[in-house]
Order: C-alpha cells, then sequence, then structure tokens
C-alpha cells in the first residue's frame, strides 16, 4: 500500500503534471473575497472590502508577463 501511496505523491509532483494542470485549469475561475479597499495600478478601477473578484484562471495561467 506504501509503494502506491508514494507513486501516487511522485505523479502529483511531477512537473509535466504540473504544467498539463496550469494550461488546463481544473476550475474555470478563482473567487476571492477583497481584505481591504483597492484600487488597481494604471486604471480607475476600484474594488471595495469584502466585495467578491472573480479571476479568470485560464486567462491568468496563460499570461506571458507571469509564465
Amino acid at each position: 500500500m506504501s509503494s502506491v501511496i508514494n507513486c501516487a505523491q511522485y505523479y502529483i509532483n511531477s512537473l509535466p503534471l504540473q504544467e498539463i494542470l496550469r494550461k488546463y485549469p481544473v476550475v474555470p475561475y478563482l473567487l476571492r473575497k477583497a481584505k481591504e479597499d483597492y484600487l488597481v495600478p494604471k486604471t480607475n478601477e476600484f474594488i471595495e472590502k469584502e466585495c467578491l473578484v472573480v479571476l479568470p484562471a485560464h486567462a491568468i495561467q496563460h499570461e506571458d508577463e507571469l509564465y
């Protein structure tokens, strides 16, 4: 049984699997709640404290500046 667990941990931590999950995310979006008021840089957008923010996972994980 421990060899099965070790094998599973190897595949979960493997770089190819991590890259697949980055390119093809399991969830379509991420929900976050703002902890404080925030003015988005280089825009006039303002996010109020306790506001829910929807982040598109696919767009974030394909951003050239991040990856």
